[in-house]
C-alpha cells in the first residue's frame, strides 16, 4: 500500500512545476492528508441510504467527490475499496476512482503511474472479483471497463501486448474468460460511442482491430462452441450456468464487432453456422437474433454468397412446420422479421445469383430465393402491425429492383401470397381485435399505428401491380366479387359498419392496383413486344370484367343503397382504363347511369337515421364521381355530350336533386364544355347555364325572401314572434332555396374565372354581363338584410330564443346551448338560423367579390345605377369586427383591384371609406378607453 501511494505522491508536485493548478491542492510528502477507509465507507453508506436527510447525503456526496481531487489518495483508496470482500457500494466507488484517474487525469500522470494503472487493471481481472456466478453484473462491467478505457487511449501503440495478455487471462479460468470477453466487447462498443474520440484516433483503433479480427473471431467461435456444447451436455445447474454466461458474453462481443468487421471476416470464422444453430435454443435464441440483426443491418456489398445463402437456407428450414414461427412469440418474430428485411434490403444479391466459381446449382439458388420471398410475404401478413410494417423496406427495394430488371421476376405464387397479405392489412382495426403487438398499449395507439402504416401497404400494392398487372387486377376482381356476394347473401343481417370497413379496404385495393398498372397495359393499340401484348390483353380483359361486375352489382340491386354507394365510389378508379381505351361511350354510360340514380336513391320522412345516412353517402358519391369521370374523359365524352347534358338539364328542372347537389350538376356541365374551343359556343353555353339560376334569383319570390330579415328570425310577420321555436317557419324552405341559388351562381362564376381561355373570353360577352347585372340588386338586398340584423334597434327587439345568433363564435353549439352535434338541426331554430346566416353571408360575400371580374356587367351596372351601393354600405357601422374582416378580404379588395380608373374615386369613396372610418373610430374609442383606465390607475399603468 505504501509503495502504491509513493508512485502517486510526486504527481501534485509535477503538475505544479508544469504550471497546472490543482483543484484541491497537490499531494506532497509529509502533508498527512490521507483519508481513512472507514470514513469513506461511512460516507458511502450515508450516500446510498434513501432514509437519510438530503443535507447529510449531499455532504457525503461532496466528501466522496473531494477524495478524487488528490490523485495519490484516490489511487490508494481505490486499491483498498475494490477488494472483493467489501460491499458492492464500496467496490463500485473504488472502480469509480480508478475510472476517474483514467478518464480525467490520464494525460497528467507520468508514464510510470500510467504503467501502474495498466498493471492494476489487469490484476483486477485476474483476481479482483468473485466467481463468475457469484459476482454482480454491474461489478463485472465496471471492472472490465477499466481495461477498455485505457485501451482506447493506449492500444496498440503504447500497449502492444494487450490482446496477448487478455488471451493468457482467458486460460486462467471461466471467470477471467468472461471478463476478457467483456473487455473486448467494451472496446468494440467504444469505437463509435465515445463522442470525445478524435477521428484520427478512431481510425487508428479500427485499423488495429482489423488486423486482430481473424484471431478474435476464431477465439470467440471456439469459446462459443465449447461452452454451448458443455451447456447442452451438462446436467449440473452450476456448470450450465457458467456455460450459459460465457455463451452470452461471446454473443454480446460478436454483436459489438459485427458493425465494424467486414462480411468476409465475419463469415470466415464459423460464426454464422453457430448462430443458426443457436436459434433452436430457447435460452440463447434472443441474443443470437440480436447478433444476426447487427450483421444483416450492415450495408456493405462484400458478403460472400455461399455462407450467407447457407445461413438464409438454415433460417428457412428453422421456420418450417413446427419451427420458429410456431415455437416463438412476438418478440422473437419481430427480431427475425427485422433480420430478414434488412438482409433482403442490403444483401439480397447473395441469394439472387451465385458466381460460377462457387459451384452452386441454379436450382438451389432459386429454391432459397423463393423460400425467402415466401417467408417475407408471410411476415407481411403478420398479425402485429409493427412486424408487418417492418417488411415494407425490403419489399419496396425488391420491387424497385424488379421494375429496373435488376433481379429475376417474382414467382407468381409469391406475388399472390403478398397480395393476400397486404390486402388483409387495409381494413381498419376494431376495438375487439387482438393485435398481438407488445409495443402497442391500447386501441387508440393501434388505430394511429394503422393509419401511419396503411399508406405503405397501398404503395406496395401499387408496385405489385406494376410487377404483374394482370394478376393484381384479377385478384382485386375476385375480392370484390366475393365481398359483393357475401353482402347480398347476408341481406339485412349484414353489419353496416363492418361492411363499410370491408368495402373501404376493397376500394383502396382497387385504387392502388389500377394506379400501379403501367399506361401501355391500358392502351387500345397492340404492343410491340409479344410478352407485353399478352400482358396488355390480359389487363384489358380484367378491367372490362371488373367494370362490368361493378355495374351489374349496382344494377342488379337497384334498391340496395349501400352497394350503390360502394360501386359509385370505385367506378372513377377505372378512369385510366377508359381513357387508355378512348372509351367515350363507356364513360358516357357510366355518367348517365350514375345521374339517373338521383331519381331512385332518395329518402322519405319515414326513413331512420341509418338509411338516411346511406342515402346521403350514395348521393354524395354520385355527385363527386360523375364530375371526376367527366373531368378525366372530357374529350372522349365530347361526342356524347348532348346525351349527358340533356339528362343533367332534366335533373336541374326537377325535384330529384337538392340545392347542395345543384352545384355539382353545374360543375359537370362546365367540365363537359371545357373541350369546346369556340368562344361563341362557350358564350352560348354560359348564357344557357346561367339562365335558370338567374331567373330564380330575380324572381319576386326571391326578392320577398331577401328583403324580410325580421321574418327570418320570427318565422312570421311582425307581431307573431315565436318565443322558443314553436310553430312552423314558412320562410325556411325559401331561405334554403335562396342559399342554394347563391351557391349555384358562385359555382358558375368561379368556373368562369378559373376556366380555360375560351371560357374566360366567353365570360366577357355582352349576354353574360347582362345576366351579371341582373344578379346584383337582390345580392345587395340579401347582404343588406343580413347586416340589418346587427343594427342595435333590431338586436334589442329580438326575442331571447334568438339571441344566441349574436354570440361571438357563429356555430350551432353556441347559438343554442341545448343543441348537440349530430342531432337534427331542424329541431333547433336558433341553431339552424345561425348556420344559414353564416353560410349565406360568406357565400354572398364571395359571389359579390367574384362578380367584379365581369367588369362590364358589374361596374357598368353600378355606374348606371349608383344606388346599388347604398344597400351594401348603409349598415356598415353596425358590423362586428369579424364581419369587417371578411368584407374587406372578400369584397372590398377584389372590388378595388378590378375597378376601372374613372370609377375608383367614386366607388372607393362609397365602399372603402365607410370601412376605414369605422375602423378608425373603433381604434380611437379603444385607445381613449385605455388612456382613461391608465389615468384612473395612476402612473403604474402607462
Amino acid at each position: 500500500e505504501s509503495e502504491v501511494t509513493q508512485v502517486f505522491v510526486p504527481l501534485g508536485i509535477a503538475r505544479q512545476e508544469a504550471g497546472v493548478e490543482e483543484a484541491g491542492g497537490g499531494i506532497s510528502e509529509g502533508e498527512g492528508m490521507s483519508v481513512s477507509l472507514e470514513h469513506v465507507q461511512e460516507a458511502l453508506q450515508v450516500l446510498h441510504d434513501p432514509q437519510r436527510p438530503a443535507e447529510q447525503r449531499r455532504a457525503a456526496h461532496n466528501f466522496c467527490e473531494g477524495v478524487k481531487e488528490q490523485d495519490g489518495e484516490a489511487f490508494r483508496l481505490a486499491s483498498l475499496l475494490a477488494a472483493p470482500h467489501l460491499p458492492h457500494t464500496s467496490r463500485h466507488f473504488g472502480f469509480q476512482l480508478y475510472e476517474h484517474l483514467i478518464t480525467r487525469r490520464w494525460d497528467a500522470l507520468p508514464e510510470d503511474s500510467q504503467a501502474q494503472l495498466k498493471l492494476v487493471s489487469l490484476q483486477v481481472l485476474a483476481g479482483g472479483t468473485l466467481g463468475l456466478l457469484e459476482e454482480a453484473r454491474f461489478i463485472k462491467e465496471k471492472a472490465s471497463q477499466l481495461v477498455s478505457l485505457i485501451a482506447k487511449r493506449e492500444w496498440p501503440a503504447r500497449w502492444p501486448d494487450l490482446f496477448q495478455r487478455l488471451t493468457a487471462l482467458t486460460r486462467e479460468g471461466d471467470t477471467q474468460c468472461e471478463l476478457a470477453l467483456l473487455v473486448l466487447r467494451s472496446i468494440g462498443e467504444g469505437v463509435f460511442e465515445d463522442d470525445r474520440m478524435s477521428d484520427a484516433r478512431r481510425n487508428e483503433l479500427l485499423q488495429a482491430l482489423n488486423a486482430e479480427y481473424p484471431s478474435l473471431f476464431d477465439f470467440i467461435f471456439r469459446t462459443l462452441e465449447t461452452h454451448y456444447q458443455n451447456f447442452g451436455a451438462s446436467t449440473d445447474p452450476k456448470s450450465r450456468g457458467v456455460s450459459r454466461a460465457l455463451v452470452s458474453a461471446c454473443l454480446q462481443t460478436l454483436e459489438a464487432y459485427a458493425p465494424l468487421a467486414s462480411m468476409p471476416q465475419i463469415s470466415g470464422s464459423g460464426v454464422l453456422p453457430a448462430l443458426r444453430a443457436l436459434l433452436h435454443s430457447s435460452e440463447m435464441r434472443e441474443q443470437a437474433l440480436d447478433v444476426l440483426l447487427a450483421i444483416a443491418s450492415k450495408k456493405a456489398r462484400d458478403a460472400p454468397h455461399a455462407p450467407f445463402r447457407a445461413l438464409i437456407q438454415g433460417i428457412l428450414e428453422s421456420c418450417g412446420p413446427g419451427g420458429l414461427l410456431a415455437e416463438c412469440g412476438y418478440s422473437e418474430h419481430k427480431r427475425l422479421c427485422l433480420i430478414l428485411s434488412n438482409f433482403g434490403a442490403n444483401h439480397f444479391y447473395t441469394i439472387q445469383g451465385t458466381p460460377p466459381a462457387e459451384g452452386a446449382s441454379s436450382d438451389d439458388c432459386a429454391s432459397v430465393r423463393e423460400g425467402f420471398l415466401h417467408l417475407m410475404a408471410t411476415f407481411a401478413g403478420y398479425q402485429a402491425l409493427t412486424v408487418s410494417e417492418s417488411t415494407a423496406q425490403f419489399w419496396r427495394t425488391f420491387l424497385d429492383l424488379q421494375a429496373a430488371e435488376s433481379v429475376a421476376p417474382m414467382p407468381p405464387a409469391v406475388h399472390a401470397a403478398l397480395l393476400e397479405a397486404l390486402a388483409g392489412k387495409l381494413r381498419h382495426p376494431k376495438e375487439d381485435d387482438v393485435d398481438g403487438d407488445e409495443d402497442v398499449s391500447d386501441f387508440d395507439e393501434l388505430a394511429k399505428l394503422w393509419a401511419m402504416t396503411k399508406p405503405k401497404y397501398l404503395d406496395l400494392l401499387k408496385r405489385l401491380a406494376a410487377a404483374d398487372p394482370a394478376q393484381s387486377l384479377s385478384y382485386a376482381g375476385v375480392r370484390w366479387q366475393a365481398a359483393l356476394r357475401e353482402y347480398i347473401e347476408a341481406g339485412g343481417r349484414a353489419d353496416p359498419a363492418a361492411a363499410g370497413d370491408a368495402f373501404e379496404a376493397l376500394s383502396g385495393l382497387l385504387d392502388s392496383t389500377v394506379a400501379g398498372v403501367p399506361a401501355w397495359a391500358f392502351a387500345s393499340a397492340p404492343s410491340a413486344s409479344a410478352a407485353q401484348e399478352c400482358q396488355r390483353a390480359q389487363v384489358v380483359g380484367a378491367c372490362q370484367a371488373l367494370t362490368q361486375m361493378l355495374l351489374e352489382a349496382e344494377g342488379g340491386n337497384p334498391g340496395e343503397i349501400f352497394i350503390a354507394g360502394a360501386v359509385f365510389r370505385s367506378l372513377p378508379t377505372m378512369i385510366p382504363f377508359l381513357k387508355g381505351q378512348s372509351n367515350g361511350q363507356g364513360a358516357a354510360y357510366i355518367v348517365t347511369r350514375m345521374l339517373s340514380r338521383f331519381k331512385t336513391i332518395r329518402w322519405t320522412p319515414s326513413d331512420d337515421a341509418a338509411r338516411r345516412g346511406l342515402v346521403l353517402n350514395a348521393r354524395r358519391r354520385i355527385s363527386t364521381s360523375t364530375v371526376k369521370v367527366a373531368q378525366a374523359l372530357a374529350r372522349e365524352l365530347l361526342p356524347h355530350r348532348g346525351e349527358v347534358t340533356a339528362l343533367a338539364q332534366e335533373l336541374l328542372g326537377s325535384d330529384a336533386i337538392t340545392s347542395d347537389e345543384v352545384a355539382h350538376i353545374y360543375e359537370l356541365l362546365f367540365v363537359l364544355s371545357n373541350p369546346v374551343p369556340s368562344v361563341e359556343e362557350q358564350a352560348a353555353f354560359l348564357h344557357e347555364v346561367m339562365s335558370a339560376p338567374v331567373s330564380e334569383w330575380v324572381s319576386q319570390a326571391t326578392t320577398d325572401v331577401v328583403s324580410r330579415p325580421q321574418a327570418w328570425l320570427q318565422g312570421t310577420e311582425v307581431g307573431g314572434v315565436r318565443e322558443s321555436g314553436q310553430g312552423g317557419d314558412p320562410l325556411k324552405d325559401p331561405r334554403v332555396k335562396c342559399q342554394g341559388t347563391i351557391m349555384t351562381l358562385l359555382c358558375i362564376v368561379r368556373r368562369c374565372i378559373t376556366g380555360g381561355s375560351a371560357l374566360r373570353a366567353a365570360a366577357q360577352s355582352p349576354s353574360v354581363n347582362e345576366q351579371v347585372s341582373l344578379v346584383l340588386p337582390n345580392l345587395a338586398n340579401v347582404i343588406h338584410s343580413i347586416h340589418s340584423i346587427w343594427l342595435p334597434e333590431v338586436r334589442a327587439g329580438v326575442s331571447p330564443a334568438w339571441q344566441g345568433i349574436y354570440r361571438s363564435v357563429e356555430y350551432e353549439v353556441t347559438a343554442d346551448p341545448e343543441f348537440r352535434l349530430g342531432e337534427d338541426i331542424g329541431n333547433s331554430p336558433a341553431a339552424e338560423m345561425c348556420t344559414w346566416l353564416r353560410h349565406c353571408r360568406d357565400s354572398a360575400y364571395q359571389l359579390l367579390g367574384m362578380l367584379c371580374s365581369f367588369k362590364a356587367g358589374f361596374y357598368g351596372a353600378i355606374e348606371a345605377n349608383p344606388g346599388l351601393l347604398r344597400p351594401l354600405t348603409s349598415h356598415i357601422p353596425a358590423m362586428e369586427n369579424r364581419h369587417l374582416r371578411q368584407w374587406l378580404r372578400l369584397v372590398v379588395t377584389p372590388m378595388a383591384l378590378n375597378c376601372p380608373k374613372h370609377l375608383q374615386e367614386a366607388l372607393m369613396g362609397a365602399v372603402l371609406a365607410p370601412v376605414l372610418a369605422l375602423a378608425y373610430g373603433r381604434l380611437s374609442e379603444g385607445y381613449g378607453a385605455m388612456q382613461s383606465r391608465n389615468a384612473g390607475g395612476g402612473g403604474a399603468g402607462k
